[in-house]
């Protein structure tokens, strides 16, 4: 069999307005200010390379207790053995935790692990190892402590490139196998009630597949998308669990392009009402995005987001809140070697998009930024981590921007107590603002209940600096689900301060 995956040699790699019911910008003084990025953080400092995943994996996840959850690779140039790590962060970054003792066949940029997190506090990390088979390892309590790793396959040398998600207690996994011949076929499973079933074949086809990505929505339904290779052209291609059995697959791109082996990677970004952002980047070196609103029965057109000669690879989707829809890529157009990191999102559903932005600047002689993740928390915040090799070898790095904007304002305004403000609008429908002030860091808590006092959503669970801070709330649960017309309450917390609030949702 061949499995495609090749080190690099030489290791050289090859806004419509922002939510238009609420302002995208805020006055600080005298000053205009808008959404900013923050600097870049290094989560790894050592002397061997790290490395993230490809974008049909994720190297950094979300929970909706304010936690995030990184995972990456550690392996000695030229060894075919490495390690794997895991680092989480709520208000600043732990350290890290060795998850694994010699794991992840293949290379830098083939690095084959994905993360999940649900609201349950557990945590779960997926990857195949120097053997080619799948294996698990989750935590119960947030990335605190983890339990023992689980074989999830058991065909030896044959599983490689899985993908994971999670919902509640259910989680799936989808892989590249090798079981039923040379080109490899798209396999699934799922634990249900602590149990994990049997392996289930999503394709049986001649052709080359690889690259598979799973995701899922409140209703159950699994989504994966795949890369296949066919006479020479690469396709996009689609299939969805609907609660009962798994569809025919569908074939999404129509493209006539040639396609290298590194083209076509997937990279969904699904919501909780199974509204499906598809993207990929082509042979033609562009990236693409395609939209499902039913849950992938119907799909909109192929829509070219970037329009530059240079090498584009890796994209990364995210989505939320509202109609935000977000893209981070690398990008040779200003790093020949290979490559910067890009972004560009959508504020209305991925209708109309952003300009390109560079989030990165390395050196130009250097290998530079490659394989990013895109998460979004639940407050609408912005997370990307990648593999940057600006300090001589491969490092994990790490950058986010604040939700709606500014998030704190400048040290000359500080507040003089603590405060909660009343949401803007109220009564609203879509999306609405909520602000308030830290006199001092504190312990943030910003919840909203229903009039049974049943919790509905956590806004915020995290460590905050003094300030003025400001976050979204969509209507949804933290489940994803859409929550029905009412009245619903906001709850802040912060150290001995705390005071509620009422508003008003309209569909």
């Amino acid at each position: 069999m061949s499995l495609q995956w090749h080190a690099p040699p030489n290791n050289r790699y090859e806004m419509k307005k922002i939510l238009s019911l609420i302002p995208s910008f805020l006055f600080l003084g005298s000053a205009l200010c808008f959404p900013q990025w923050g600097p870049d953080v290094r989560l790894t400092h050592t002397t061997i390379e790290c490395s993230t995943t490809s974008s049909n994996g994720r190297s950094i996840v979300s929970d909706t207790s304010g936690f995030l959850h990184v995972a990456w690779l550690q392996r000695a140039r030229y060894s075919t053995r490495s390690t794997l790590w895991y680092r989480r962060w709520r208000g600043l970054w732990e350290a890290p935790v060795q998850l694994t003792d010699s794991t992840a066949f293949g290379g830098y940029y083939d690095a084959s692990f994905s993360a999940a997190a649900n609201n349950l506090g557990e945590v779960l990390v997926v990857w195949n190892d120097f053997r080619l088979e799948i294996w698990c390892r989750n935590s119960t309590d947030g990335g605190s402590s983890w339990n023992p790793e689980v074989r999830l396959t058991n065909v030896y040398g044959m599983s490689v490139s899985p993908s994971i998600t999670t919902l509640g207690a259910a989680v799936h996994v989808v892989w590249l196998d090798y079981r039923d011949g040379p080109t490899g076929q798209v396999y699934y499973k799922r634990r249900v009630g602590g149990a994990w079933s049997q392996d289930t074949a999503l394709t049986a086809q001649t052709d080359t597949l690889d690259y598979p990505t799973v995701a899922c929505d409140s209703a159950g339904r699994v989504f994966v998308a795949w890369w296949k290779a066919r006479n020479g052209k690469g396709e996009l291609w689609f299939k969805r669990y609907n609660g009962v059995f798994w569809d025919p697959g569908v074939r999404l791109s129509q493209d006539t392009i040639s396609y290298p082996a590194l083209s076509n990677l997937p990279s969904m970004a699904v919501k909780g009402n199974g509204e499906i952002h598809l993207f990929w980047n082509g042979g033609d070196d562009e990236i693409y995005y395609k939209h499902s609103s039913d849950g992938g029965a119907a799909w909109g057109s192929d829509v070219r987001l970037t329009y530059d000669p240079a090498e584009k690879l890796w994209p990364s989707g995210g989505a939320g809140p509202g109609n935000r829809v977000q893209v981070a890529w690398a990008d040779a157009r200003t790093n020949p070697v290979f490559g910067d990191i890009y972004f560009k999102e959508s504020s209305d559903g991925g209708q109309t998009w952003s300009s390109d932005t560079q989030l990165t600047a390395d050196d130009p002689s250097s290998a530079g930024s490659v394989c990013p993740t895109l998460a979004v928390d639940p407050t609408g915040r912005l997370h990307v981590v990648w593999m940057d090799c600006r300090d001589t070898v491969y490092q994990v790095y790490y950058k986010s921007r604040a939700p709606l904007g500014i998030e704190t304002a400048s040290s000359s305004l500080k507040p003089r107590t603590f405060e909660l403000s009343q949401n803007h609008p109220n009564p609203w429908k879509e999306v609405t603002s909520i602000a308030y002030s830290l006199l001092v860091e504190s312990q943030v808590e910003l919840r909203v209940y229903n009039p049974m006092g049943q919790l509905v959503r956590t806004l915020v669970d995290s460590e905050q600096s003094a300030g003025s801070k400001r976050v979204a709330w969509d209507g949804r649960d933290d489940l994803g689900r859409d929550v029905p017309s009412g009245v619903y309450f906001y709850c802040l917390q912060a150290g001995k301060f705390s005071d509620t609030k009422k508003m008003v949702l309209i569909h």
